[in-house]
């Protein structure tokens, strides 16, 4: 690649005046370049190429064309010929191409070009003969913007990138950096969380340096965060400003998330603001006193006694011999002592953290919890604290007051965010891009490449197919000539052309084009079919495992049943969360079926339709029988960002409704404020019942709109450590279920409980799964398996009843995948304990670890075999994708004294070690109460290439994995402490084949 010095943009710039007498003349003429008649406004259209209404069209048609400036080894005007030529024409092209063997092209322009608004289109034909693809291709002629680079690639991928105003002139509580954004990076912010009433980012903080914080709220909502770094405020709402009264916790939200690590010197909480001079005083006194600044303060520090209702100090905690510290007096003398019973979820006192005083430690998952020292509904207060993190990575809690039933209002909190995917470059800059992978769509050949922006979506096509997207918020920003074509600029701000191939021709429009357009400047819709299977495969849809085509995943699952159909209602993903800034962009996407078996997939039912919208979070889809409606509920996630132009504050639900479960159409009325809900209507109340945050139970008598909803009481308790997320409630032969969150199940005899928690939770490695009736009196449940990351694959289960309202879980035999013959694989005995004979392997391990295996097991396989354990053994099970002599591979293994199955990684030849993951994980985990593993049961098997290991074990309890990498092709079988014989085992291939392009 060459890097030419950017004095020549400048030379550029200053002889373009030189052109624009000659262009306009040769521009009226319509003879090079930009055509006048490609001014024309869309609606005036007759013409058959959308390029023939463009804003500004380069077709690269003349040898010396005055709207250029060639820059290097350029040379336009080339003819093509034969079926090259036959395709540009069909596109609307008119078979000439610009060629660039390193070299690159400036445009000249006698009126500026430029797009601006929400709604945008680029086209830009092109062939890479070095198939390498690591060029840019095109950028803004500006050196000084370090976003200039437009269209580029890395040689992986193909990039377009949107962009936009930053964030802090489009997003409320973002304040305009006061350190160059561009570093952000190093830095985290902090400030004062209300629990969707917030201040964040109002003052900057480093990783591993102390500082001291004071927050003020003010009875008018003002909120004023002071550092020995500097101060800054904000409004929040003070109307929805509630504090609760529950608890106050140090080092964690509500003692189940966002966990500190770093330390904590001293904590002061107020009932009153402070003054400044007392908050000017405070800093220096403390970091004075704790050896962070040279002694401005008296030796012994004035803490203001008025109004303080909590006073923690390191200096004075009394920790056990291990350093873990079980009780933080209250200094104040209030009484109000921070306290954990937990060993493991104590902190630790570290001496000699300040010079010759100590901190107390806080790490992984640790806490303090004490009565609530602020009073319920206070709105002026105080919080003092002198603190430090260890890292930038996530949000982590200082110190609050909070519930663990999350509301809006009803938090005060010191709050620290790291630099996450919520807080990264791109959204503080305002840019999202989206790509596609260069080997997906092919290195060689040509390729037409679309970028469509239509007000909340923006796409990118390659040869008509929609490869990849995102969901901006903003106009565009700074899209505007001149342009640099066939190079871009490297991270120094100098043109780095290297770009070795053709391109055809390249335009912009002022306007989103239309899906026909699209096709037309791809070739035609044979073209773009054809192309359309080869990029993203076959469109057969299978249930099991289903993931959306291309660079798309499957979340959240909202099944409901309906008239014969069952309807699979998911979160449609990309990016794994990450889309919009981190906010998810999630949609509803909709698939039916009335057997299971073959299935329709349908519009979007509920798409993000205002640019304000951060992602549609999981609710549910009921159909009212008051009117036969089908009624989609979500929630906007409204307080991932809160953007200028949304007319709410914080997370809303609201709903969609349709008259035939197919078309939905949104109002945007708040029904009430809350995220993730589940309603359910009550024939003996006649009332609508609505579950938030997931206890919280309202109800409405009213189905107008649904806006008129009274809290009732909490549906249900919560134990330690269940999330709050994805709700679920259904009946079935007199009993009612409700799931909650990645790990709990209630079942009750009424609608409105009383509810006993239930065992076995059969979630066993799905992901917030739920529950939706079919035919015959069944229950059918979907959740998704993580990939890692956020989404994946949609897993389907059928629930198997019991007389005492406890629950099984199988397969539904309708979406188990066909398999073909069994294989003829090799056995060979990794120990002497193993044999085989036909189709039995017998394993005999009196007070060992016995294994023996099969060899060249392909990944797409179905497996079944009855496995009959003897008497005492006390472990027994497979391991897949193994490697060596037991060395790798993912273990499955049963404990039928323990009634217990788990999935676990090889350790070096021996057995796996024990699993302590969480089911929703679907990785390294365990599930209990496994009835029978001490007699014969039919075990079948499901391993997948794109790493997928699922299991059913006799009809009555499932397991599945997702495996991070595969070792190797054998398949292991073992048993250690008795003797296991697993018979009649028979390895089928999967006769459909996943794409072969593993996006």
């Amino acid at each position: 690649m060459q890097c030419h010095a950017i004095w020549e943009i400048s030379v550029t710039m200053k002889v373009q005046q030189l052109f624009y007498a000659l262009s306009a003349i040769i521009l009226s003429a319509g003879l090079f370049g930009i055509d006048q008649t490609y001014l024309a406004d869309a609606a005036s259209g007759n013409s058959v190429s959308p390029l023939k209404n463009a804003t500004a069209v380069w077709d690269f048609a003349r040898t010396k064309d005055p709207t250029l400036k060639v820059h290097g080894d350029v040379q336009t005007g080339i003819k093509l010929n034969g079926p090259d030529r036959a395709a540009s024409l069909e596109r609307g092209g008119d078979g000439y191409v610009a060629r660039f063997r390193g070299g690159y092209l400036t445009t000249i322009s006698e009126k500026p070009i430029q797009l601006t608004g929400k709604n945008a289109s680029i086209c830009l034909r092109l062939r890479d003969t070095s198939e390498q693809w690591n060029t840019g291709l095109l950028a803004t002629a500006n050196p000084q913007d370090r976003l200039a680079n437009l269209i580029y690639a890395n040689q992986t991928d193909l990039f377009y990138r949107w962009r936009t105003t930053p964030a802090w002139e489009r997003v409320r509580g973002i304040r305009a950096p006061s350190v160059s954004y561009t570093a952000r990076g190093t830095y985290g912010t902090y400030g004062f969380n209300g629990e969707r009433n917030d201040a964040h980012d109002l003052l900057e903080y480093k990783a591993g340096q102390w500082t001291c914080s004071v927050i003020r709220l003010y009875e008018d909502g003002k909120v004023i965060v002071s550092d020995q770094g500097g101060r800054a405020q904000k409004m929040i709402d003070i109307k929805l400003q509630n504090i609760c009264a529950d608890a106050f916790y140090i080092g964690s939200k509500s003692g189940a998330s966002e966990f500190l690590n770093g330390q904590v010197a001293e904590i002061l909480v107020y009932n009153r603001p402070l003054t400044e001079d007392e908050t000017k005083k405070i800093i220096s006194g403390l970091l004075s006193r704790w050896n962070l600044a040279a002694l401005t303060a008296p030796a012994k520090l004035a803490i203001p006694a008025n109004g303080l209702v909590l006073h923690l100090d390191a200096t004075q905690v009394q920790a056990a011999g291990n350093g873990r510290v079980s009780l933080w007096k209250d200094l104040s003398g209030r009484g109000n002592d921070m306290k954990q019973a937990l060993s493991e979820r104590m902190p630790k006192r570290v001496d000699n953290t300040l010079g010759n005083l100590p901190a107390i430690r806080f790490h992984n998952s640790q806490f303090l919890r004490g009565p609530a020292v602020l009073a319920e509904g206070d709105d002026s207060i105080s919080i003092v604290a002198l603190w430090r993190r260890d890292h930038l990575t996530g949000s982590e809690i200082i110190c609050e007051q909070n519930t663990p039933n999350i509301r809006a209002g009803r938090r005060a909190s010191l709050l620290a965010q790291g630099i996450s995917m919520y807080n990264s470059n791109n959204f503080m800059d305002g840019v999202l891009p989206i790509s596609a992978p260069v080997d997906c769509f092919g290195r060689n050949g040509w390729h037409d490449v679309v970028v469509r922006f239509a007000d909340t979506v923006v796409e990118l096509y390659v040869d008509g197919v929609l490869i990849d997207e995102e969901w901006p918020h903003g106009t565009l920003h700074r899209f505007a000539g001149p342009f640099i074509i066939g190079a871009g600029f490297s991270a120094d701000g100098k043109v780095d052309a290297g770009f070795t191939g053709q391109i055809d021709h390249m335009a912009f429009w002022n306007r989103a084009l239309s899906a026909r357009e699209i096709t037309a400047l791809s070739g035609g819709e044979k073209v773009v079919e054809k192309r359309d299977l080869e990029i993203l495969g076959p469109k057969d849809i299978r249930i099991q495992y289903f993931k959306p085509r291309g660079k798309a995943f499957a979340g959240d699952a909202l099944p409901f049943y309906s008239d014969g159909t069952f309807h699979m209602v998911y979160l449609f993903d990309r990016r794994h969360h990450a889309s919009k800034w981190g906010r998810g962009a999630h949609q509803f996407a909709h698939l039916s079926s009335r057997d299971l078996s073959h299935w329709r997939q349908h519009p979007l039912a509920v798409p993000i339709a205002k640019q304000w919208e951060n992602s549609m979070g999981t609710c549910c889809i009921i159909k009212s029988p008051r009117d036969n409606k089908f009624y989609a509920f979500y929630t906007d996630c409204g307080g991932r960002a809160e953007y200028l132009d949304k007319p709410h504050v914080g997370n809303a639900i609201f709903s969609s409704v349709s008259e035939d479960g197919i078309h939905f159409r949104k109002d945007f009325k708040v029904l009430i404020e809350g995220h993730d809900c589940e309603v359910f209507f009550d024939k003996k109340t006649d009332h609508f019942y609505m579950v938030r945050h997931g206890t919280h139970l309202t109800r409405s008598k009213e189905l107008k709109d649904f806006h008129k909803w009274e809290p009732v009481e909490n549906f249900v308790v919560r134990k330690p450590g269940t999330s709050n997320e994805c709700p679920d409630f259904f009946q079935w032969n007199g009993w009612y279920y409700f799931l909650l969150g990645r790990n709990a199940i209630w079942k009750s005899r009424s609608m409105l409980g009383p509810w006993e928690e239930t065992t076995p939770v059969v979630y066993e490695g799905l992901m917030v799964p739920k529950v939706a009736a079919f035919k015959a009196n069944r229950r059918i449940m979907a959740g998704f398996v993580s990939w890692p990351g956020w989404g994946g694959n949609l897993a389907v289960r059928e629930l198997v009843w019991y007389k005492d309202g406890t629950l099984g879980v199988k397969w539904p035999r309708e979406v188990v995948p066909q398999s073909g013959p069994a294989l003829d694989l090799a056995f060979e005995a990794v120990t002497g304990g193993s044999s085989r004979e036909g189709m039995a392997i017998s394993v005999k391990a009196k007070e060992t670890l016995e294994i023996g295996m099969l060899k060249k097991v392909p990944t797409d396989v179905y497996i079944s075999m009855i496995v009959k354990p003897q008497p005492g053994v006390k472990c027994f099970g497979l391991a897949f994708h193994g490697a060596g002599r037991y060395q790798k591979g993912r273990e499955l293994r049963f404990e039928p004294a323990k009634e217990r199955v788990q999935f676990g990684n090889l350790w070096n030849g021996k057995l796996a070690k024990v699993s302590k993951g969480q089911t929703h994980s679907a990785a390294d985990f365990a599930i209990a109460d496994v009835k029978g593993l001490d007699k014969p049961f039919k075990l079948e098997i499901i391993v997948k290439k794109n790493r997928i290991i699922d299991i059913c074990i006799d009809d009555r309890r499932t397991i599945i994995n997702r495996v991070s990498r595969i070792e190797g092709d054998r398949l292991f079988f073992f048993a250690q402490n008795g003797d296991v014989t697993f018979e009649n085992i028979e390895v089928r291939p999967l006769l459909h084949k996943d794409h072969p392009f593993g996006y």
